[in-house]
């Protein structure tokens, strides 16, 4: 990009030069003829590697964000991880046949199976089995 805006000057400041110029009107002509090469070659040699330069610092700005943006979802879920192991686990002591009562009871209000509410009842709080 920066390589195109160079040239782009250079041949701004020749142009310049061309119209100051006092020259023989045949070499005015000559002059501005190899102007205008200049700037057709210009634009056909570094427009297409200009514009390929461009969408390369695109899709690399579209990374970085993807990136920082997926940063930033695991430092959420590190934070939560580390927020819930820092939570202090309850133990409720309950004999077996109480257990089963809770989970019976469950499975009768939501239909899922024994295994089912069995862990997702132990998930939250640790039951210590009491004889």
């Amino acid at each position: 990009m920066l390589v195109k805006l160079k040239l782009k000057q250079i041949l701004n400041r020749i142009k310049l030069v061309h119209t100051k110029s006092t020259y023989s009107e045949d070499y005015n002509k000559g002059f501005k003829h190899a102007i205008d090469l200049f700037a057709v070659s210009m634009d056909i040699e570094f427009g297409k590697w200009c514009e390929d330069q461009e969408n390369l610092h695109e899709q690399i700005r579209q990374l970085r964000l993807q990136v920082l943006s997926e940063n930033g979802e695991k430092a959420k879920l590190l934070f939560e991880i580390n927020r819930l192991k820092s939570q202090p686990i309850r133990t409720i002591e309950l004999p077996n046949a109480e257990l089963n009562k809770i989970v019976s009871f469950l499975l009768g209000k939501n239909g899922l199976n024994w295994e089912q509410v069995k862990n997702h009842l132990v998930v939250g709080v640790k039951f210590k089995r009491a004889k």
